[in-house]
């Protein structure tokens, strides 16, 4: 969306409509992509990355594990997980300052995150793999875009599938976790 119209809500609306449109034509289940952070210290995201930890983690099926080989050399590996702090001390108002609007707007729908931090040094900023089921778009949005609050009840996604999916991609990351360890 052009810079000038960023801040029209006719215009954002316009772009979750045809999105919606998208899905349904597609039969879209799943949609899935990043949440950035400008920086790269995630302690000044404690607040936002533990709420979402605790509050909006996607199912163990649904992990998008955070690929360490491709972290630079010097990003300390342990600075990937997401529950920087306990639960008991999470503030849910600082958290959703510190989110950036996207995530708050993905939020809303019914976005769940994946455990893990991305660092990136070279973008400056800290990646939060983001994914969303359609179907389980909240029913007024669902309404809001479509005229139908239940627009994308059909829209299903197997667990099987997911379960198989996730099981290949844990097997690739094992055989390079082990390609790393020989090394």
């Amino acid at each position: 969306v052009e810079m000038e119209y960023r801040d029209s809500a006719i215009a954002i609306r316009l772009l979750w409509v045809g999105l919606a449109k998208y899905a349904l034509e597609h039969k879209v289940a799943l949609v899935f992509g990043v949440a950035s952070f400008v920086g790269t210290r995630p302690i000044d995201f404690a607040h936002a990355f533990s709420y979402l930890y605790y509050n909006h983690l996607a199912p163990g099926y649904m992990q998008a594990p955070v690929i360490v080989d491709k972290l630079a050399p010097n990003i300390d590996r342990r600075l990937i997980k997401m529950n920087i702090l306990p639960r008991s001390h999470v503030d849910e108002k600082l958290a959703i300052e510190e989110m950036p609007p996207i995530l708050k707007g993905y939020l809303r729908l019914g976005a769940m995150v994946s455990d893990g931090l991305f660092i990136s040094e070279e973008f400056n900023d800290i990646d939060v793999f983001v994914m969303m089921k359609v179907r389980d778009i909240n029913r007024t949005y669902q309404k809001y875009f479509t005229g139908d609050p239940n627009a994308f009840d059909h829209l299903v996604i197997r667990p099987r599938l997911m379960k198989r999916l996730q099981m290949k991609l844990q097997n690739v990351f094992k055989k390079k976790e082990k390609k790393n360890e020989q090394n």
